[in-house]
């Protein structure tokens, strides 16, 4: 039978513990040194003579030289004589006409050995899974060149005396190669931390049932030996330790002969002794005490743990609502800012309004005024065409006087008609103005009545935005909520009119080149990092060119989502 190492991907076991943890699932291996008082197996050969290290040393250097200068030496002498008879036995009786073909036969055969078994230890010195036919195809080999050579001078029974040495010399290197294996396999395992791979022939001949099942264990979970023993060895000391608590709850009365008392010879098929068994109990109570310590520390962090995430879901609905809150007095604030300039547009067509009668009365005034002016003149002229014609009557002989009077008379009247005219055309301008004004009036009015119709549609339509709003604000979560935020925070920094006059695509490009920093964003939605305020911001500018705009009840994402 042949060991093979297998690779493994386990980190060897410390060497002072003798069990597999069940929290961490890693497995360690027994000490083989362990006190006995501890209650651990010791599955170790009885105790060796002490000798001196020094010679222990000096004899292993001289041992190790010894092989390492005959082994090539026998391997060589084996392989050449076993290359020349064969080559022999090829050319004279198995049928190879020339000498060159009858050295290739034999260097064909004994080289395939060496191939086979090299490529063997080759895999092996790597600690990876040998090809399974390499072993196998050597040892066949091995048994042809064997056949080859006892039969090279004849039959077995007529040269007998020539068969067993010539066969024994393709075993000299075979057996070579083979201990050279068995070394590198050795030394593999141990640098594994491996150990011993397998149960000794004596346990399966002395307890087979028992050993059988510990294999079984040891090929289903990849035990070593050791691991495997330590582990049946504490399965036993547990089990007693539960017949001892059964026979308590049991009522067992004081003095009587319990599980405890039945140790020594309950552990005598894993080799303790007497006083070794009796320390188990303390050992065992120590273990419970432990064990319990243990599960109530877990049962802590378990409510630690529940408490935490408990607070952590609290912390995160609070930012939620706030989130919320803020988008909702954000809502509002826009609102405010509406009906405000609902109000400014009212106010300016008032004063518009106020400011036009106001011209249309002092035009008015002016023109009265100009009226009495050319009223006070026609007065005038009647007085002075009076005298004129009472100077007239008085001074006929003065008739170059008269003339001139009669000219200044004629002059007065064309100048009391050109005044009479011109209060006419003012009277005229004077109603035109009180026309207009009227006019103004009515517009104002109408401006009015179109302010709070405009009005009214927009509260009606802001009620329905925050409706909608709302109700898609709802569906969101809290990253969704935070990223309309900054949306609406970019797009409140530039004028409704641009921004109304823009597209998707124009405004998000727009708003890439704003100087509103991260740190005003981390602000507005509640002091968070300034990169996850930069990321909110690269989600806004990608919802916006998507066709967001909370001036309109559109959002893209909402409205897939419906």
């Amino acid at each position: 039978m042949t060991t093979t190492v297998e690779p493994i991907h386990r980190v060897p076991a410390p060497a002072d513990t003798t069990e597999r943890t069940a929290s961490s699932g890693t497995r360690t291996a027994p000490s083989p040194t362990q006190a006995s008082a501890s209650g651990t197996f010791e599955d170790t050969p009885d105790a060796a003579p002490v000798t001196d290290p020094k010679t222990t040393e000096r004899a292993s250097t001289a041992l190790m030289w010894a092989c390492l200068i005959l082994a090539p030496f026998i391997a060589f002498v084996g392989f050449y004589l076993s290359f020349h008879n064969l080559t022999a036995a090829a050319q004279n009786r198995f049928g190879f006409p020339t000498i060159g073909q009858a050295r290739l036969f034999a260097l064909g055969v004994d080289g395939a050995i060496v191939l086979f078994l090299a490529g063997d230890l080759f895999f092996v010195s790597r600690g990876r899974r040998t090809y399974w036919m390499l072993r196998p195809a050597a040892h066949l080999m091995t048994a042809a060149t064997i056949w080859f050579n006892a039969t090279a001078h004849g039959s077995l029974a007529q040269h007998w005396d020539k068969a067993i040495p010539h066969a024994a010399m393709p075993i000299l290197f075979v057996v070579t190669i083979e201990a050279a294996r068995h070394y590198l396999i050795q030394a593999a395992a141990l640098e594994m931390g491996l150990g011993r791979t397998g149960a000794p022939l004596a346990r399966w001949i002395l307890a087979p049932r028992m050993t059988w099942a510990m294999w079984s264990r040891m090929k289903q979970w990849s035990y070593t030996y050791e691991e495997a023993m330590a582990l049946e060895q504490k399965r036993a000391i547990y089990g007693v330790w539960l017949q001892h608590r059964e026979e308590l709850e049991a009522g067992h009365e004081e003095g009587m002969v319990n599980a405890l008392d039945r140790l020594p010879m309950t552990m005598k098929r894993f080799g303790l002794s007497v006083e070794d068994a009796l320390a188990l109990p303390d050992t065992m109570r120590r273990e419970a005490q432990e064990r319990q310590q243990k599960a109530e520390v877990a049962k802590l962090h378990l409510a630690l743990a529940k408490e935490k995430a408990d607070a952590e879901a609290e912390i995160e609905r609070l930012k939620v609502q706030g989130d919320i809150d803020r988008v909702r007095a954000s809502v509002k604030a826009g609102t405010g800012v509406a009906e405000a300039e609902g109000e400014a547009a009212e106010a300016t067509a008032r004063l518009q309004a106020a400011t036009t009668l106001q011209a249309a009365e002092r035009a008015a005034t002016a023109a009265q005024r100009q009226a009495d002016a050319e009223e006070a003149a026609e007065e005038s002229a009647r007085i002075a065409t009076a005298e004129a014609q009472k100077k007239a009557a008085l001074a006929k002989v003065a008739e170059d006087q008269a003339r001139v009077l009669e000219a200044q008379r004629k002059q007065t009247e064309e100048s009391s008609k050109l005044a009479i005219a011109k209060a006419q055309e003012k009277a005229a301008l004077a109603k035109v103005a009180e026309d207009e004004a009227r006019v103004l009036e009515g517009q104002r009015k109408v401006a009015e009545e179109n302010a709070r119709i405009e009005q009214a549609r927009h509260a009606a339509a802001q009620t329905a935005l925050r409706a909608a709003e709302a109700e898609a604000l709802a569906s969101l979560s809290a990253r969704e909520l935070r990223v309309r935020v900054v949306a609406r925070l970019l797009i409140d920094s530039m004028p409704i009119e641009t921004v109304r006059s823009l597209a998707p695509q124009d405004l998000a490009g727009r708003l890439q080149n704003l100087s509103i920093t991260n740190a005003e964003i981390a602000q507005a939605i509640g002091g968070v990092s300034e990169p996850t305020a930069s990321s909110h911001k690269t989600a806004a500018i990608e919802l916006i060119a998507r066709g967001y705009n909370h001036h309109t009840p559109y959002d893209p994402d909402t409205a897939t989502k419906q």
